[in-house]
């Protein structure tokens, strides 16, 4: 899969959050690109709390 194929499914699944979660989203996105080192810890925390149940 190519990096322009994987930007459009990311983007379809953007357009698909619901609007009352898209600060979450939003916040979730902003922090994940500004870590360089994201560890696993880090990733599982944003998940939880990024995650609907």
């Amino acid at each position: 899969m190519t990096i322009l194929e994987k930007r459009q499914i990311f983007i379809k699944k953007i357009q698909e959050i619901p609007d009352d979660l898209l600060d979450k989203a939003i916040a979730f996105v902003e922090d994940i690109s500004s870590k360089k080192d994201l560890n696993n810890t880090d990733f599982e925390q944003y998940l939880k709390e990024t995650t609907v149940i």
